[in-house]
């Protein structure tokens, strides 16, 4: 409805250019907007107003009252949840929301569905993934101390976009200040694996530490850009060699003292009056600096499937830099109207050194492997939005965004070598495939805009009619180069790499070589235009219908092909691809307090850009080649959602619900030989998921009065998935053992729980939390392979937090249980590592 909150006020309260009020609801009218309407005179409007604004939801109390109010089914989490866990990042602080886990600790998997079937909305604008292969965005690129919430939908309705079946994350980022507001946090850690020890690493630029790869990991200028490194008659292979010296001659990784985790971030804001206007302004910059250390063991499965006997080594040192800062304007034009305009800038940077040692299996101690791995990845957004929120006539309410990002990925010089020693024998540089002397630049750029308005106008008594529309069109660059190096003079073999590699060697027993793909570069294009209309129907005082349809259409284009690569043609793909998503959701207002919610909805999931191009590439995080299929088909989703919501007062809240999903045609990974070297994509006759989600929060006071300084709260959910792999068609061998299995990714249990106490007398505030996330399958099988599962880890945390005047300590420990992480193939452990048990401290210092 458009007043979907009401607050009760009394004059003097917010005054009609000053909006930002606490407990207001977004599409709703300020106070004077509604008695100017009514003909009433404002100062006698104390019984019931309707304010609306771009407030913030940070405390628990006014996060509750949105979703009160809200028509669809959802979860979040507010500031203030967020400030009570010791979670830097929005993947960390996603897990505690019901029924969300994180895959690869990076990206959202929402009631067992992950990728294509989440979605991720920055201040309700659509975001650009920096992955070349997919599309879902990664939620490490966000610090929690930007946000304001993180609101989960789980309910569909027509104002969200249609690409949905798991939900879509809405990241709020926080709002400007009502006072004049000074805030600088000093932070520090380590864990128990990393700090003080000695980890391989790779030497950087000068700019490292701020996530930047400097000049030194970049492509020499002199190999130019005009075309492939090919031995011609213009240019001999000698010229080639040459060029090879051009390269930075640093193959080893150097061990490092980890050195403690390092943070420092400035928050500063006010609100100021300009005549008649008043104008809010709030800015934040921040840098943290992040370093550990990974030693795990694995092993693997040959062609046939079998588990193999070797055991390999690997010890990887990491360290990660992520640098922000973001502007929050908001201007109140006038008592009917708002403007606000948000910039935010994002850049991490990660640093890699692996080692890897094993000896094949059925050589024996004949010889031994050693890999080394040296990587940086650079990753950044940025994105601008302007917004506005007006008044118009017969009390409606006009909300629209322009918005426009660009995202970036940079993966400069990626150096990849193995040694080969035999017993009594020398030292050899493995001689082709993978991690033969192999260096490795990769760029991605992608450039979005678009916008999107909402109209809601009052019908009848208490109901609504909202339409709105939406565009949105990227294009997306991806370029990648390849290079090896090759060695044809013995007495080279068994010194170290900087020696085999240097320059005087260079077209004397070592030559450089090209070694790019057809497919290691493409330019694609989406232009996504939507409409929607929808009907809020709340003329009954306790039941609410809300009824509505979206319409998409997609245009996709793709054109795959390097300019470096010796096959110089390009291949071209579009398709356009229009849907109806139609929705209906019900909402019984049973006591003001209990809440019933229905809803069905049908909406889609996409194919990618590279699952859509038939093109030939080599996939390095599986290690196998593969290739699109342009026939895939867009897979449709039916939704089913039911909840009871028992709102208690303040922060507490009772919920039970269940969901059920039918997924038809769901696109999934197949392979078109036995061995799994070479991977497509095709739509499987279907899939479904459905579970069940408790959640409660709880003051203790409610037991006994000397609990009340404690709460709890907490939540389950039980999921079950079934993919159906038989009678899809495509290749023959489709991914999977069994015909049919869960959805990979999806976890059958998600537990939270929290426990806290709110000291009032030393001010003082103790958390402890707890998070567990069910077995799910890590790696589908191939042929005879049995699937790979991530074992349930059990995760602790305890955060204690202390005003100390103007200054709060905060001090963390996270993974308190130390327990192992593994991943197992039946009862065999394919990968193991501690995580190990880390110590956060941070120091906060506040003027407002």
């Amino acid at each position: 409805m458009l007043w979907a909150a009401v607050a009760t006020a009394q004059p003097g309260d917010a005054g009609p250019a000053d909006i930002h009020v606490e407990g207001d609801e977004p599409g709703t009218a300020p106070a004077e907007w509604a008695s100017q309407e009514s003909g009433q005179d404002p100062a006698e409007a104390i019984e019931e107003i309707v304010v609306v604004g771009a407030r913030s939801f940070s405390p628990d109390e006014a996060l509750l009252q949105r979703r009160r109010w809200a028509p669809g089914i959802g979860d979040g989490l507010s500031a203030e949840q967020l400030r009570r866990t010791a979670d830097s990042t929005a993947a960390d602080a996603i897990k505690r929301i019901v029924a969300a886990t994180v895959h690869d600790g990076r990206y959202l998997v929402v009631r067992g569905l992950g990728g294509r079937y989440t979605g991720v909305l920055l201040n309700g604008a659509p975001l650009p993934s920096p992955d070349p292969d997919g599309s879902a965005t990664p939620l490490d690129l966000f610090p929690a101390s930007l946000l304001a919430s993180l609101q989960l939908q789980k309910g569909y309705s027509p104002d969200l976009p249609g690409a949905f079946a798991g939900g879509v994350l809405q990241l709020e980022t926080r709002d400007f200040p009502r006072r004049p507001t000074l805030r600088i946090k000093l932070s520090s850690g380590g864990d128990s694996t990393g700090t003080w020890r000695d980890a391989p690493s790779a030497p950087g630029g000068s700019l490292a530490d701020l996530g930047f790869g400097g000049e030194s990991r970049g492509l020499p200028e002199s190999i130019g850009a005009e075309g492939p490194l090919v031995a011609s008659e213009s240019l001999p292979q000698a010229e080639i060699d040459a060029l090879g010296k051009d390269f930075v001659n640093q193959w080893s990784a150097e061990a490092t003292r980890r050195q403690p985790n390092l943070g420092v971030a400035v928050e500063l804001g006010d609100t100021f009056t300009v005549g008649s206007r008043k104008l809010g302004l709030a800015s934040a910059v921040g840098v943290g600096h992040r370093s550990g250390l990974r030693r795990s063991t694995a092993r693997r499965t040959d062609a046939t499937g079998r588990l193999v006997t070797e055991v390999r080594a690997i010890d990887a040192g990491v360290e990660a830099t992520t640098v922000n800062a973001s502007l929050n304007a908001g201007l109140t034009v006038s008592s009917s109207q708002r403007l606000g305009l948000l910039g935010l800038y994002i850049r991490r940077g990660d640093d890699s050194a692996q080692l890897t040692s094993y000896t094949p299996e059925g050589q024996a101690s004949s010889t031994r492997v050693e890999r080394t791995s040296l990587r940086f990845v650079e990753r950044a957004l940025g994105f601008a939005q302007l917004s506005g929120v007006h008044a118009v006539p017969a009390g409606g309410l006009l909300t629209w965004q322009a918005n426009v990002a660009r995202t970036t990925m940079d993966e400069p010089d990626t150096r990849d070598i193995t040694y080969l020693t035999a017993l009594g024998g020398p030292q050899t540089i493995a001689g082709s495939g993978a991690g033969s002397a192999d260096r490795f630049f990769a760029a991605l750029s992608d450039t979005s805009g678009g916008a999107s308005a909402d109209l809601g106008v009052p019908v009848l008594t208490g109901s609504e009619v909202k339409v709105g529309g939406a565009w949105q069109r990227s294009s997306r660059t991806f370029s990648s180069r390849r290079f090896r190096f090759s060695v044809t003079d013995q007495s080279l073999e068994g010194l170290p790499p900087e020696q085999i590699f240097a320059p005087d060697n260079l077209g004397a027993g070592v030559h450089l070589t090209e070694v790019t793909g057809f497919t290691d570069g493409f330019v694609a294009g989406r232009n996504l235009g939507a409409g929607y209309a929808l009907v809020d129907l709340g003329e009954l005082e306790w039941l609410r219908l809300i009824a509505g349809a979206r319409y998409e259409r997609l245009a996709q284009t793709i054109d795959v092909g390097s300019r470096y690569s010796l096959v110089t043609a390009t291949q071209r793909l579009g398709r356009n691809d229009g849907q109806v998503m139609p929705s209906v959701s019900v909402v019984a207002d049973l006591d003001d307090e209990l809440f019933l919610r229905a809803g069905y909805s049908r909406t889609v999931a996409r194919p990618t850009f590279r699952e859509l191009s038939p093109a030939l590439y080599y996939d390095f995080a599986r290690g196998r080649t593969a290739s699109g299929n342009p026939e895939l088909r867009t897979t449709r989703i039916d939704n089913l959602d039911l909840r009871g919501e028992w709102f208690l007062g303040g922060s507490e809240l009772i919920a039970v619900g269940a969901f059920y999903k039918h997924l038809d045609q769901p696109i999934e990974a197949a392979f078109k030989d036995q061995n799994g070297d070479a991977m497509t994509y095709v739509n499987t006759p279907r899939a479904r998921c459905l579970g069940a989600e408790v959640e409660a929060r709880l003051e203790l006071s409610r037991l006994a009065a000397w609990l009340t300084p404690f709460f709890v709260g907490g939540n389950l959910s039980l999921i079950h998935s079934r993919i159906d792999l038989d009678g899809g068609g495509g290749p023959a061998v489709i991914e999977g053992t069994r015909r049919r299995r869960p959805l990979q990714g999806q976890s059958p249990v998600v537990v939270n729980v929290e426990l806290g106490a709110r000291l009032e007398r030393t001010e003082t505030e103790l958390t402890a939390l707890y998070n567990l996330a069910g077995a799910r399958i890590a790696e589908v099988g191939v042929g005879g392979t049995p699937d790979a599962y991530e074992a349930p880890l059990h995760r602790l945390d305890l955060t204690i937090s202390q005003e100390l005047g103007d200054y709060r300590l905060k001090i963390a420990g996270t993974n308190l249980l130390n327990q192992r992480a593994q991943f197992v193939r039946e009862d065999t452990v394919i990968l193991g590592y501690a995580p190990g048990v880390a110590v956060h401290v941070a120091l906060e210092w506040a003027y407002n």
